[in-house]
């Protein structure tokens, strides 16, 4: 009867624990929030993301009604100790736009030009195209931009051309610039949606200087800065760095940010390259918010910059204006500068009289996160969690693979150039090619192919379309030398794969290839929910890059699983061979005591049932490896989302890997109890086959066998039931508590979160659905690995059991036989029968000797005695297949080993077995002598040998089994010959002929014959008779008897 009180009560316990996870879950989150609601240390507020995004200098300005506040921290420049003050210059990025818009507004206010009017009315060379569908209708034409499509990021021309922009400082540079926009094809048709391109006001930049005559920087100074005061703004770059004030600019490059002289982009001036300080800012922010006083004229001019265009649909809360991202609401306005490197940040609301302004010198999003909870600080509101900037996590990201494509990319091509080695040396030989291999082999070209084109799409993916330039320029080299790292080893290494699976060598494993391919598998699979994320993150617009992604990583994740499981069936089946071929070896090598003491039952379920079991191993390894990378990689990208889900995820996966591990080690015990009872199981398999016939004829005894058999098999039936309970029970509540993440997401998350949106709800439910089956495999392996690691310590126990009681430590080849007389003597030899009584402890059963006697060639001894004499022990113990544990035994007058023994020895017991092949006699060289046996055997006409030593038949009565044996025994070849009841099953003429006939014969030829026998009419055959009773002799003489000869 099953005990099913305790899974109930620890179900009961588990239920419970996840509630109090859950309660847990919610109270910290609440706490988490009230923690962010304090108002922490600007200084040590701000000196915390520094250091976590690594910027090097920065200055912030933050004004008040008519208060100001001045903030430096870090470096103009780190290697000369140089620091930031309000009056370090910084490049303000796309915050110059709003510049370029006030000298737009100023040439409208002056007559000089009207946002509606065409661009061409002002750059008639000036031509762009779209293509797609517009006002119900497909359109394929030249379209018209006006000014007012520019000044409002409605114009249609692709962010993309921000990577386009030619270097240079020359004066000609501004037209070049916008020049590269001729002919182009915008991505929707202008003035129907916003989307920002930052040479949307390069193209305004020129219009500026062609209708003023004068150069646009020279426009800007004059009638911008100059009437504003800000005094310490500069265009030109050459200016600023007169003033000595210019800080140097950084990047992320190879785990942290070094100093970087981005090329010159004076094109790019009215769109992002103008030079500022925080004391400017200051005015700047000032007038703005109108705490300084300027002309009217200007007043009004910036009155309408900060008046979003409404005719388009808003970006999230804002609508774009001139240069300004302005609420919805009118609470604020802001905008964010971003240069390769320098980045910069300026919100203002108007209404409270309260701006920001953030300038720093490495391009990073801590200027952007700083600016808003600053704010949040100084108006008491919650602070964000920071989130790594993507520069860096590229950066990370990438110097992890461009080291790990290096040492990667090194060992495969080592190992690829010592495997062509292999074949030039004939170590690795092809395996029959046919169409599969083929479409293998085509199958990676075209992966290969797909993973070119990945690539080369990747800024497409990852840095919204840019051009291979501009990722150099904007980005870590170390994307670049990652890229061309990662495409070079993940070459080298399909073709190190392609080699050593279609080159294998004898019993190789390819494990080092197992590795990169599990990590390979999950990285697609963790690919495949990155790109169907992304896909609906963009609206699920068409995209072409992602397109490609997916069908890579859905390609590669087959293929790579396709080439696992190919080599999962090698390695399975390699791994079951050798343990078996282990096991063979060491019982080869053992004595006939120990594989007595083993028992046959044991040996048979370790040969099969446990190699067998153990051959899974690398299955779920590889598949337990590539799950649990899908998690991670899953997990970083769920860390990335929400810091909440993530910690809910790890706490399942925790708290479930702890209940499997508990669950297993239950259920291993019961596993290893139904271990045992499979033993008794197969022991009873085998006497139902070999006792058939006995079974057949008693019906009490059928019966009685049979309610035997029914009790083990009921037993192991239990024991398998009660294990597979306890993980059924557990795979239930893995599904249940996994399945509660989705509801603490979907019903807990939006009560303490109260910023997270419905897409982010989404994405996080969406990654969590997508690990449910690795976690859910990841979690059934536990199980299975333990019940492996049963079978696994099932061999160890038995081969530590046949290397501590080996036999014989010759090699099987190195066994000889000895020619000559041979005299075999045993001087006091004892042996005794232990066996256990019901407390385990071994008592004595029966005891052997001591006996004294001699052996010795062309000498016929007879053995006789009741049963339980001890007539099969002594024939055990002079063949060595016995050792004596008091006395010992002589060959030839010195000490003999039991492999010694053997080799003096055939033998044809009573049990004897007859295998199906002559082993170890060459049938071809002695074919005439075995014909002739087998005549003399009277077996011609029942049995033949077939080419190879392979006998036609061996169902044949025991009499001509017995003849067969004999035969057998005689080609080996040995000087001592040993018969055990071989005469029983004769018919009366061939027991005359073996005791009259051969047995002289073998006498003659110079044999030592033994023979135990009950056959007292023949007695007279023997030179010596010895009689056995209860373990020793009790009686020995000496016969004398004319002996016919063996002819």
């Amino acid at each position: 009867m099953l005990n099913m009180g305790k899974p109930l009560r620890s179900n009961r316990f588990l239920f419970c624990f996840v509630i109090i996870l859950i309660i847990i879950f919610a109270y910290t989150s609440q706490v988490a929030g009230r923690a962010d609601e304090g108002t922490p240390s600007i200084d040590s507020f701000v000196m915390e993301i520094l250091r976590k995004a690594d910027v090097k200098g920065m200055s912030i300005t933050i004004v008040q009604d008519e208060t100001t506040t001045f903030k430096s921290y870090g470096y103009a420049n780190s290697e000369y100790g140089v620091r930031t003050d309000n009056n370090t210059l910084y490049e303000i990025g796309s915050n110059s736009k709003a510049f370029t818009a006030l000298g737009v507004l100023y040439l409208e206010k002056e007559g000089l030009l009207s946002l509606k009017d065409p661009v061409s009315q002002h750059l008639p060379w000036f031509k762009v195209f779209y293509k797609g569908r517009y006002d119900g209708s497909r359109v394929n034409t030249e379209v018209e931009l006006t000014i007012e499509d520019l000044f409002y990021h409605t114009s249609g021309i692709p962010f993309s051309t921000l990577g386009d922009i030619p270097v240079g400082d020359t004066d000609d540079m501004l037209e070049k610039t916008v020049r590269m926009l001729t002919g182009m094809k915008l991505d929707f048709y202008p003035g129907t949606r916003y989307s920002y391109a930052t040479i949307n006001y390069d193209v305004l930049g020129l219009i500026i200087q062609n209708i003023s005559g004068i150069s646009y920087e020279a426009f800007i100074q004059r009638n911008i800065l100059k009437p504003l005061g800000l005094n310490h703004t500069y265009l030109s770059l050459g200016d600023a760095v007169e003033t000595g004030r210019v800080a140097t600019g950084y990047k992320a490059s190879f785990f942290s940010t070094r100093e970087y002289q981005a090329p010159v982009y004076r094109g790019n001036t009215p769109a992002g390259y103008l030079i500022s300080s925080a004391s400017d800012m200051e005015r700047w922010m000032k007038i703005q918010m109108g705490l300084i006083e300027v002309p009217e004229f200007y007043r009004d001019l910036i009155r309408k910059s900060q008046q979003g265009n409404t005719k388009v649909t808003s970006f999230g809360d804002y609508f774009y204006g001139g240069g300004w991202l302005v609420h919805t609401r009118g609470v604020e306005i802001k905008h964010e500068g971003s240069n390769p490197n320098f980045s910069s940040m300026i919100v203002i609301r108007p209404e409270k009289k309260l701006g920001i302004s953030i300038l720093s010198n490495v391009n990073s999003n801590a200027a952007n996160y700083l600016a808003t909870n600053i704010l949040n600080i100084l108006e008491g509101k919650t602070v964000s969690k920071y989130k790594t900037d993507i520069y860096k996590g590229l950066d990370h990201v990438f110097s992890l693979v461009t080291v790990g494509a290096i040492l990667s990319g090194v060992l495969f091509f080592v190992l690829s150039i010592k495997a062509l080695i292999d074949i030039r040396g004939k170590k690795r030989k092809m395996i029959k090619a046919g169409k599969g291999k083929a479409l293998g082999v085509s199958l990676a070209v075209l992966i290969m192919v797909f993973f070119g084109f990945c690539v080369y799409y990747l800024p497409n993916i990852l840095m919204q379309r840019l051009a291979w330039g501009a990722v150099v320029v904007w980005g870590s080299p170390l994307i670049v030398w990652g890229c061309y790292g990662g495409f070079a080893a993940g070459i080298i290494f399909m073709v190190y794969t392609l080699i050593t699976f279609s080159f294998p060598k004898e019993h190789e494993k390819g494990y080092l290839a197992l590795v990169p391919l599990s990590i390979i598998n999950g990285l697609m699979s963790a690919l495949i929910i990155f790109t169907i994320n992304e896909t609906f993150n963009r609206g699920l617009e068409y995209s072409k890059e992602l397109l490609v992604y997916f069908a890579f990583s859905l390609l590669f994740f087959v293929y790579s699983m396709k080439l696992l499981q190919g080599k999962l069936i090698q390695i399975t089946n390699e791994i079951t061979y050798e343990k078996r071929m282990s096991m063979v070896d060491r019982l080869m090598c053992s004595s006939f005591q120990t594989m007595e003491r083993i028992g046959g039952q044991r040996i048979y379920t370790g040969l099969n049932n446990d190699t067998t079991a153990i051959s899974r191993l690398p299955e779920v390894l590889v598949r337990l490896v590539s799950d649990a990378l899908t998690l991670i990689f899953c997990l970083g990208f769920l860390f990335s989302k929400s810091v909440y889900a993530f910690v809910a995820s790890i706490s399942i996966i925790v708290l479930n890997g702890l209940i499997s591990f508990l669950t297993s080690i239950i259920a291993r015990k019961l596993w290893e109890e139904n271990r045992n009872i499979q033993d008794i199981f197969f022991g009873q398999m085998s006497d139902l086959v070999n006792g058939f016939k006995e079974l057949v004829l008693g019906k009490l005894r059928k019966l009685g066998f049979y309610n035997d058999i029914k009790k083990y098999a009921g037993l192991s039936k239990e024991l398998n039931m009660e294990a597979s309970t306890k993980i059924l029970n557990f795979n239930m509540y893995n599904t249940l508590m996994y399945n509660i993440v989705f509801g603490v997401v979907v019903f807990v998350f939006p009560l303490f979160m109260h910023n997270i949106s419905v897409n982010e709800l989404r994405e996080i439910l969406f990654i969590v659905f997508y690990m449910i089956g690795p976690f859910v495999n990841v979690a059934g392996s536990i199980p299975q690995l333990t019940a492996i690691g049963v079978n696994i310590r099932r061999i160890d126990v038995l081969l530590g059991e046949l290397d501590n009681a080996t036999g014989s430590s010759l090699p099987i080849a190195d066994s000889k036989i000895i020619n000559g007389d041979i005299n075999i003597k045993l001087n006091d030899v004892e042996y005794t029968y232990m066996v256990q009584d019901e407390n385990g402890k071994n008592i004595k059963e029966f005891t052997f000797g001591p006996v004294n006697l001699d052996f010795k060639t062309g000498e016929i001894t007879f053995i006789t005695g009741g049963n339980g004499s001890g007539k099969s022990t002594l024939a055990k113990l002079i063949t060595g297949l016995y050792a004596p544990e008091k006395g010992f035994i002589l060959v030839n007058d010195k000490p003999a080993e039991l492999e010694e023994l053997n080799d003096c020895f055939t033998a044809v017991f009573s049990d004897f077995h007859l295998f199906k092949k002559l082993y170890g006699i060459d049938h071809d060289s002695n074919s005439a002598e075995i014909a002739t046996l087998f005549d003399k055997m009277k077996i011609a006409n029942k049995v033949g040998i077939k080419q190879g030593g392979e006998l036609t038949t061996l169902n044949l009565s025991t009499g001509h089994k017995k003849r067969l044996a004999f035969i057998i025994s005689y080609m080996d070849g040995k000087p001592m010959m040993l018969f055990d009841e071989w005469a029983a099953e004769q018919d009366p003429d061939f027991r005359h002929y073996f005791y009259n006939e051969l047995l002289p014969g073998l006498k003659k030829s110079g044999k030592g014959v033994i023979v135990i026998t009950h056959d007292d009419r023949y007695f007279n055959v023997a030179d010596r008779l010895i009689k056995l009773e209860r373990g020793v002799i009790v009686g020995e003489s000496e016969t004398s008897a004319p002996h016919q000869s063996y002819a």
